[in-house]
């Protein structure tokens, strides 16, 4: 099982920036607006470290790895940056609203060892990619820092328990895009060790930061084999957000599909999806669409505009019939495996397809207004925590586009520095 320990933090001091102007989102969820919005924010933003800008005349001694490094060791030079005497662990939670109802995710970040998924206690639910792998590699090296924490799931009320108890001193709280951000230090020893000990037998799943990971992974396997020692390296060692899924508040938000052009008649394509889907036909109105999909949530539905009107699509017993045999049942039951299995492959006959027939959308009146009138709008519900769980448990990777964890925690409120 992983081992969980406290650390001694790097943060900003608040005495000397506004932490609401110098956090930032995560790196890969930045789009080149944003980036340049958080670059003019604030001299100190974080983003400054975590996306270095490239010049055109870069090279092996002068390039956005160095420059963040150099940065770095000039905010820690400074005070802007300070280090904790004490390890500790850092609560953080997320305050927000939801459907109009109050939520808030409460975790806490603190180290884990890094291993090979193969010892199945760790468990990630996602494929990787060399880019950004090798992106991420050259900043760890350049700066000898964990500066954003990978997310992670966990089901254990006793830690949530130990977590509230003792001392526990407020370090940041401040407001961002709607959500309401707190981090709170805890240090008590006794709390540590207990938090620790119940950490050796409690599963952990990835919910972000697969790359991440596998970064740390092999940077872990690199330090080591330069270094002779048998004890535990600083590189061996992942700093991670761990959040309990036990409080209903971590969400995973659908990620709609835009099929750009129909290549098949209105008529003959409800035809087909009747063979597949009992077919409701719900007016012109996106709001009352969006709702009846949501109580179809224990189900397996979804929700077609086509040409302004809406469609809701329940699967009929047969759906399974069409899934991929290499898949698990549990694979091919989510809501996404369906999408490509039914819709795209035996209703529409796209058996292979790629970001230009298929675009994708967070927001359903954005899917909507992408479909035009040449294309279709599938609405989906999220996919459950459960199901993430059990897709990682099987050591499957989820489709393309399958989770969208909510709210994203804030880059920059801690470091772990080796």
């Amino acid at each position: 099982m992983p081992e969980i320990i406290p650390f001694k933090g790097v943060a900003f001091d608040k005495a000397k920036v506004n932490v609401a102007k110098v956090v930032s989102p995560p790196y890969d969820i930045i789009p080149a607006d944003l980036l340049e919005s958080l670059y003019s924010r604030d001299e100190h933003n974080f983003v400054r470290l975590i996306l270095g800008k490239i010049n055109p005349d870069d090279n092996s001694n002068n390039n956005r790895y160095t420059r963040t490094r150099k940065l770095f060791d000039e905010w820690l030079s400074q005070g802007i940056f300070r280090q904790d005497k004490e390890p500790a662990f850092y609560i953080y939670e997320m305050e927000f609203l939801h459907n109009g109802d109050k939520k808030k995710v409460t975790g806490f970040i603190g180290l884990c060892t890094v291993e090979d998924y193969f010892t199945g206690s760790i468990k990630p639910h996602e494929r990787t990619f060399r880019g950004p792998i090798e992106d991420r590699y050259k900043l760890i090296d350049a700066t000898q820092s964990n500066l954003e924490p990978i997310y992670c799931i966990y089901s254990n009320k006793k830690i949530s328990s130990l977590l509230s108890s003792g001392k526990r001193d407020n370090v940041f709280e401040f407001e961002y895009d709607g959500i309401r951000h707190r981090m709170i230090k805890v240090s008590d020893k006794k709390i540590l060790s207990a938090i620790t000990d119940e950490f050796s037998k409690t599963n952990l799943y990835i919910a972000d930061g697969h790359h991440r990971y596998q970064t740390a992974l092999e940077y872990s396997k690199f330090a080591r084999e330069k270094n002779s020692s048998s004890g535990k390296l600083p590189s061996d060692y992942i700093m991670m957000l761990i959040a309990d899924i036990n409080d209903n508040s971590v969400l995973i938000l659908p990620t709609h599909r835009i099929v750009r052009q129909l290549k098949i008649p209105f008529n003959s394509l409800l035809g087909r999806l009747s063979e597949y889907f009992i077919v409701e036909e719900l007016g012109n109105f996106l709001g009352s669409a969006v709702s009846n999909l949501e109580s179809y949530s224990d189900e397996h539905a979804f929700v077609m505009s086509l040409d302004g009107k809406f469609f809701l699509l329940r699967t009929k017993d047969n759906f399974l019939e069409s899934g991929d045999n290499t898949k698990s049942k549990e694979w091919n039951s989510l809501d996404v495996s369906i999408f490509d299995n039914l819709i795209m492959k035996e209703v529409l006959g796209m058996h292979s397809h790629d970001d230009k027939d298929v675009l994708y959308s967070r927001d359903a009146k954005d899917a909507v207004r992408l479909a035009g009138k040449e294309g279709a709008a599938f609405l989906l519900n999220g996919t459950k925590l459960e199901s993430v769980m059990k897709i990682a448990d099987n050591k499957e990777a989820m489709p393309h586009k399958s989770t969208f964890f909510y709210p994203k925690p804030l880059s920059g409120l801690v470091v772990y520095k080796y």
